[in-house]
């Protein structure tokens, strides 16, 4: 029931929003107000259930619990709530990219060119885009960081079974947007490693492609930049990776390793230094599946220390650091 009340709430503020932009109709001075959002707390514990069993569930819930931020000073600040958001250095949580919202949760009519067509027809095309507007977005507001930081993270088992192709996509396309409905900004910043989700025990079904931990660590550098470095911002890696091509995406894989090898891996120490520069430089072979499934499960938050992991797998120590070409 509580899944089927989300979808009825989207469908309306979907409706809104068209009437909103003039889509609908050209008087939209009279248009109700969105949907507010709804507080997390109780709505997560009737789709408990759900959570428990449903892979999709668990990535759909910790991608729609992207928050937004903004900068002071270089240094990234979430929203306390959706009224705190600034009207420059700053862009909105993940229902700000599929709605013509306002940081104050109100519609903004000229936004609405630049919302994302949520469609059902190609949800890989819709995850990649959203990747790269968000990265856009961000720079557009003179932000340093990649604004990624969630309130929930997703199993990183889940994410392997997503690059499987274990996992049915346009299910999560449907769900990301119910659970974006929810006031993830009411919850307290430490809360989110807390509700890492299941991640101790879920069988562990092996390690992710060797892609996804060279492209995870990357990013990572770019969601948590170090203080008094440059942030990690290089554009052209996303752009090749959202193509969906393999070819443009082994392209993305092999310049993320030349970025980590002068950059560092990234750390989760109080200091946040880098922890090696002895990348692993094997020529990754992106498959062209795991090419269409890259751009999500960069997409899913996931817990700190499943992002180290990743990141110690790229050491030169590791199994296939002598290989001169690896298939993902």
């Amino acid at each position: 029931m509580a899944l089927q009340i989300l979808h009825a709430l989207w469908q309306t503020d979907q409706v809104l929003a068209r009437q909103a932009t003039g889509e609908e109709r050209s008087d939209n001075t009279n248009v109700p107000p969105p949907v507010p959002l709804l507080d997390a707390a109780p709505w997560e514990r009737a789709l408990q259930p759900m959570l428990d069993e449903s892979a999709e569930h668990r990535i759909a819930r910790a991608v729609g619990s992207i928050l937004g931020a903004c900068e002071r000073e270089g240094v990234p600040q979430h929203y306390v709530a959706p009224a705190s958001a600034p009207a420059g250095r700053g862009i909105g949580g993940l229902l700000w990219q599929l709605l013509p919202l306002n940081g104050r949760h109100h519609w903004d009519k000229e936004r609405g060119a630049g919302v994302l067509a949520w469609q059902r027809l190609a949800p890989e095309r819709d995850f990649a885009e959203l990747l790269w507007r968000r990265w856009l977005y961000s720079l557009g507001a003179g932000m340093r960081h990649l604004p990624l930081r969630a309130r929930r993270t997703a199993p990183i088992a889940d994410v392997v079974r997503l690059l499987n192709g274990e996992l049915d996509l346009k299910f999560i396309h449907d769900l990301v947007p119910l659970y974006a409905l929810l006031g993830w900004h009411g919850f307290q910043a430490g809360e989110a490693e807390k509700w890492s989700g299941l991640n101790e025990t879920l069988d562990p079904i092996g390690p992710a492609p060797p892609a996804y931990a060279a492209l995870r660590s990357w990013l990572q550098l770019a969601i948590f930049p170090r203080e008094n470095e440059s942030a990690e911002r290089n554009g052209a890696i996303l752009r090749l990776l959202v193509t969906l091509n393999a070819a443009q995406a082994s392209r993305a894989v092999s310049l993320s390793l030349q970025r980590l090898c002068i950059r560092g891996l990234p750390t989760t120490d109080d200091e946040n230094r880098p922890f090696g520069k002895s990348v692993a430089q094997a020529r990754i072979v992106v498959p062209t599946e795991l090419a269409r499934w890259l751009p999500l499960a960069l997409l899913v938050p996931i817990a700190s220390k499943d992002a180290q992991r990743q990141a110690s797998r790229l050491l030169v120590q590791s199994p296939y650091h002598d290989q001169t070409e690896v298939t993902s």
